[in-house]
């Protein structure tokens, strides 16, 4: 990261019907309202008006796959299943993502940072696990995209005073 909030991607993957789904689109919304007026050169892709559902996710691959060059970093953002123990953590590291795992066979999107919300339990098949998505309390779901998008909030803070 070279210290500027120039050309970052952020990719904020979800259905936002569907609430344990909409972590991503809730967090991309808020993004692009606050982040695109003070930063132009931020793009945000995914929101609550235009949502990136596990069928966008083949032309995002290749939107990203083509121009990864253009973005000095990417970060993609979506909720998650996992075990019980995990659910309501966040989890943030350096790594691809794999998206619609727990409903589909998933997609690997390229990203420099990683986040993922685990709203839910992983029950290890796609009809229990949607409507795992369906039951996620919508309180869960806003209290990790507030802090989701403190943090981010925070590191382009860092990055813009470096």
């Amino acid at each position: 990261m070279k210290g500027t909030m120039e050309d970052i991607l952020i990719l904020c993957i979800g259905d936002s019907n569907l609430i344990g789904d909409s972590l991503g689109p809730l967090i991309g919304s808020f993004m692009y309202r606050k982040v695109i007026e003070d930063n132009p050169s931020v793009k945000v892709i995914g929101t609550l008006e235009n949502p990136i559902g596990y069928n966008d996710l083949i032309r995002i691959t290749e939107h990203l796959n083509k121009r990864k060059q253009e973005y000095t970093t990417i970060i993609t953002i979506d909720s998650a299943l996992g075990s019980s123990q995990n659910i309501g953590k966040i989890i943030m590291d350096n790594s691809t993502l794999c998206a619609g795992n727990g409903v589909n066979s998933g997609q690997e999107l390229i990203s420099d940072i990683s986040i993922r919300g685990i709203v839910g339990k992983n029950y290890e098949d796609a009809k229990r696990n949607i409507q795992e998505l369906k039951n996620v309390s919508t309180d869960l779901v806003e209290d990790m995209a507030c802090k989701i998008i403190f943090t981010i909030l925070n590191m382009f803070k860092c990055w813009t005073s470096i």
